[in-house]
């Protein structure tokens, strides 16, 4: 009755009865006899059906049959559903939007996990809206048999309306607290959003500077906002990690020969949450040292400086080339979806191939832009990531030489089968050289087709 189908209940009490076998005594038909209306019973409730009349017999003929007869009896709607506010109540306005809400619910069919699920709702919207310690005590629940209504009071306390207060790092550290003061992403004396204090968090986690990084509120007040809400502190609780790294690894590729690699990282040089990484790589033709200072959040949240140096020797079929670099790049990254930056570069090239052996002095700018549509960074199922780059350049040392690189890529993925994780990834990438001929590029400026780790183009 009422949407519920006898066959949706007794297929549902048959799963979980599936374990059982052909009961051999009356005893252990009256056993499963209990277990079964126990859980038809519960079965019952959680389809809104409150007074079930329940039978069961056990038939003697051909052996040992469990009966049970169901009168599943009215499906129970809800007749007056409100909000009882004990201890501390919200503003009067945010009061009457939660009660309209809930009073949405007078007339549906009284599922217990849709009227747990509402009060979990009211919580998260108190807490959204400033009251971080709103909380719900036992709800009061009176039903009508014959009406085959329920009544559901909930009984929720919003506690106080809180604002960001000072945010208060441990002195314990060696970070400076000002570069830490650029990851808050609320102001003082904003109100409390449990999102801006998760972001909060997660702007901790993500500078890889601590092993531990907590932020919440203070137990207590630390004075009252002209409104009359709270005010209270945020106290940190930092963790650092240790300052060095070194990494070290062998290969043997066939493009490549045997390489030997290593790797030195030091965190936080100026105590400004910066990464000074030096590798150093080895293999039968190319030899590479390169070094970066890398300065997160130097200008703000998000907005990063990094600058680079690397000294290498090459020897490949296609050319021979020394190269030392000298650049400096800007990042902004507006959210973990888009980002833009520019930088400039400056390279001394000592270059041989099959059109001729030359010094070039090579000095470029370049923007690049990246937009991240993927459902995740470290292992994308579905969506797509796209991004691009224009670097113009002028090259001097024999003839002066002015020209524009540009590259675009986009790379997408779809998943084929979700269930097993099948996933069909693609790769589309272009770029030209426009304003010199092939001869009169740097070798690093130019497209190669082929190599160890992409697909080889024709």
């Amino acid at each position: 009755a009422d949407n519920v189908t006898k066959g949706e209940i007794f297929d549902e009490l048959q799963k979980q009865m599936a374990s059982e076998s052909r009961p051999e005594t009356a005893f252990e038909a009256r056993r499963q006899l209990r277990r079964a209306t126990t859980l038809l019973a519960d079965l019952l409730n959680s389809k809104g059906y409150y007074d079930p009349d329940i039978q069961s017999l056990v038939e003697t003929k051909d052996g040992f049959k469990p009966v049970i007869i169901l009168d599943p009896g009215k499906r129970f709607r809800l007749n007056k559903t409100r909000i009882e506010f004990t201890e501390a109540e919200p503003s009067a306005e945010l009061a009457e939007t939660l009660q309209a809400n809930v009073r949405k619910m007078d007339g549906e069919f009284a599922i217990p996990a849709n009227v747990i699920q509402k009060e979990t709702e009211l919580v998260q919207r108190l807490r959204k809206d400033g009251y971080p310690f709103a909380s719900a005590g036992d709800r009061k629940i009176m039903g009508d048999r014959e009406a085959g209504e329920l009544e559901v009071t909930y009984q929720i306390s919003s506690g106080p309306r809180v604002r960001f207060g000072k945010v208060v790092f441990p002195d314990n550290v060696k970070t400076k607290h000002t570069y830490l003061s650029r990851l808050i992403p609320f102001k003082q004396g904003e109100v409390y959003s449990p999102e801006k204090m998760s972001t909060f968090g997660s702007r901790l986690d993500e500078t890889r500077l601590f092993s531990l990084a907590n932020a919440h509120l203070s137990d207590t007040p630390s004075g009252q906002h002209e409104s009359g809400d709270e005010i209270r502190d945020i106290e940190v609780t930092l963790t650092e990690r240790k300052k060095n790294r070194i990494e070290a690894g062998i290969n043997l590729a066939t493009d490549t020969g045997f390489g030997l690699s290593t790797e030195f990282t030091r965190r936080n040089l100026s105590r400004r949450g910066d990464f000074l990484v030096a590798g150093f790589n080895i293999s039968t033709y190319e030899q590479s040292l390169d070094i970066k200072w890398r300065r997160p959040n130097e200008f703000g949240y998000g907005k990063n400086l990094t600058f680079g140096s690397s000294l290498s020797n090459e020897d490949t079929d296609a050319y021979n080339r020394q190269i030392f670099t000298l650049s400096s790049e800007f990042e902004n990254r507006k959210n973990p979806r888009r980002t833009y930056g520019f930088g400039v570069k400056g390279s001394l090239i000592s270059e041989q191939d099959e059109f001729s052996e030359r010094d070039l002095q090579l000095v470029s700018l370049y923007a690049k832009a990246g937009l991240d549509r993927a459902n995740s960074v470290l292992n994308a199922t579905k969506g797509w990531r796209a991004d691009g780059r224009i670097e113009p350049s002028l090259s001097f040392g024999g003839d002066e030489t002015q020209f524009i690189r540009g590259s675009a890529q986009l790379r997408g993925y779809l998943p084929l089968r979700e269930d097993h994780g099948v996933v069909l990834a693609g790769r589309l990438r272009i770029g030209s050289v426009w304003g010199a001929e092939l001869e009169d590029l740097p070798t690093t400026s130019r497209f190669f087709s082929g190599g160890g780790g992409s697909v080889r183009g024709y």
